[in-house]
């Protein structure tokens, strides 16, 4: 080394901040009982967690005292939901918890105010919930005796989630086809129900009204296989009912399709061209050997298989 040189100090390494989520936002602190049973809230959180729901409970301290929140975070920064359960003593305040409040939601947030069954509530709370809408907040009012009688259930999830007002978690693998494709339907479930779960119409119980299962399941749909011929394509049914919502959602990026040519057909000049096949669409199933066929759909379930546990959407 050169006299009268140092050698430099070694750069500090630059930690890259994690991204806040909206859990984050409000400060964690002891939860103090305000009436609820000691472990409402964390019933609460545990039974959205199947649903993909990330919740965890906060505390906000106003004059001493602790306000609850159970923060929701769906995965979007911009928005969150938060359950706030205020005790008697507060909802006699509740215009100054509110002005104190309001400092923690942002425009789009949903707050949902709850307090116990027995609780006398003033005469102006629906104007308060009100308060926020001008900064786009959506203030609501939550009946915590509802959330009791849904955490009793087996699988509280779907009702908690109907109960926020929420929307509904896709997990679903769904298989849309033609009547016509039937028989390829039952190939395709011979090799993709053994390694990931999937419905289809099929699947809607004797007498059941038709129409609602099919609007839940595609509300549901994160993956949609799509049995492609010109019957597919032609079918009024499956472009209203199937078709024509997986596009929407893939738009929004709540869909991932996957369409596998089983006839030929002209799909050059739908939107299908648009999206890679999961097969070649020169060379559909009804043109090829079995051997090749059974091979493509082994790829196909490896496929929805690795891509459900690296989402974890695995129902």
């Amino acid at each position: 080394m050169i006299e009268g040189l140092q050698s430099a100090p070694p750069r500090p390494t630059r930690e890259v901040p994690r991204r806040p989520t909206i859990v984050d936002r409000l400060m964690s602190e002891l939860v103090e009982d305000f009436g609820l049973p000691e472990d409402l809230l964390d019933r609460l959180c545990n039974g959205l967690r199947p649903a993909g729901l990330v919740a965890e409970n906060r505390d906000v301290e106003r004059d001493g005292s602790m306000i609850q929140v159970t923060a929701i975070d769906r995965g979007d920064e911009s928005e969150g939901v938060f359950l706030v359960h205020l005790s008697d003593e507060q909802l006699t305040d509740a215009g100054k918890v509110m002005s104190e409040l309001g400092r923690f939601f942002q425009s789009g947030d949903q707050v949902f105010v709850g307090c116990g069954p027995d609780a006398r509530l003033p005469e102006d709370y629906a104007a308060w919930l009100d308060q926020w809408d001008g900064n786009g907040v959506l203030g609501m009012e939550l009946d915590w005796s509802a959330v009791e009688s849904i955490l009793a259930v087996a699988d509280p999830a779907p009702g908690l989630i109907a109960l926020l007002g929420l929307a509904p978690p896709r997990h679903k693998i769904y298989l849309s086809y033609a009547n016509e494709d039937e028989k390829w339907l039952k190939q395709v479930c011979k090799f993709l129900r053994r390694v990931v779960p999937v419905w289809s119409r099929k699947d809607i119980p004797t007498g059941a009204d038709r129409t609602q299962h099919l609007e839940k399941a595609v509300g549901e749909t994160r993956f949609a296989v799509l049995l492609v011929s010109q019957d597919y394509l032609v079918s009024n049914f499956v472009e209203v009912h199937e078709l024509g919502p997986f596009l929407e959602a893939r738009k929004r990026d709540e869909v991932v399709i996957y369409w596998l040519p089983v006839g030929y057909s002209n799909y050059k000049g739908t939107a299908l061209e648009d999206i890679q096949p999961a097969h070649d669409p020169d060379r559909p199933f009804n043109d090829i050997r079995p051997p090749k066929r059974e091979k493509a759909l082994v790829h196909m379930a490896e496929m929805l298989s690795s891509h459900l546990a690296s989402n974890g959407d695995h129902e």
